[in-house]
C-alpha cells in the first residue's frame, strides 16, 4: 500500500489463513526523528485507516519501526501499544536499549548516557 509519496513510505501487507481464521499482517517504517512528528502521525493514521477497512471478523496485526511516541499512538483512534496492553513488563520496555546491547559501540552521546527508547511498536 503506497501512501504519502513525498516520503516514499509503504506498508507491507500479508494476507494469511491460519486454522480457518483470516490474519492480516501489516508492517511499515514511519518517518523518524522528533522534528517529523506531524508527518509520522499522518503516516500512522493512513495505515490505521487501512487496517480498519478489514472485516471485524478478521485479525489485523500492525507493527514496525514506527518511531511513535506514546502520545502519538494515543492520539489516533484510542489505540494502545500492545506492550502496555499486556502489562508493561519493564524487562521488555525498550526496543533500542544501548544499556543492554553490549555488542554495539555507541559513541554519539554523552558518556554514561546511552539511549533507551521504544521505536518499534505493535498496536491494538
Amino acid at each position: 500500500m503506497n501512501y504519502l509519496q513525498q516520503v516514499k513510505a509503504y506498508c507491507s501487507l500479508i494476507y494469511s489463513l491460519l486454522a480457518g481464521y483470516k490474519i492480516h499482517l501489516v508492517n511499515t517504517h514511519l518517518e523518524s526523528l522528533a522534528k517529523n512528528s506531524d508527518e509520522r502521525v499522518k503516516q500512522f493514521k493512513v495505515c490505521i485507516n487501512r487496517c480498519v477497512q478489514f472485516s471485524e471478523e478478521d485479525t489485523v496485526i500492525f507493527g514496525g519501526d514506527l518511531g511513535l511516541h506514546k502520545h502519538e499512538v494515543e492520539s489516533t483512534r484510542g489505540l494502545k501499544d500492545v506492550w502496555e496492553y499486556c502489562g508493561s513488563n519493564p524487562d521488555f520496555e525498550y526496543t533500542w536499549d544501548m544499556l543492554k546491547n553490549k555488542n554495539i559501540n555507541f559513541t554519539s552521546c554523552k558518556p554514561h548516557s546511552k539511549p533507551q527508547l521504544r521505536f518499534d511498536r505493535t498496536v491494538k
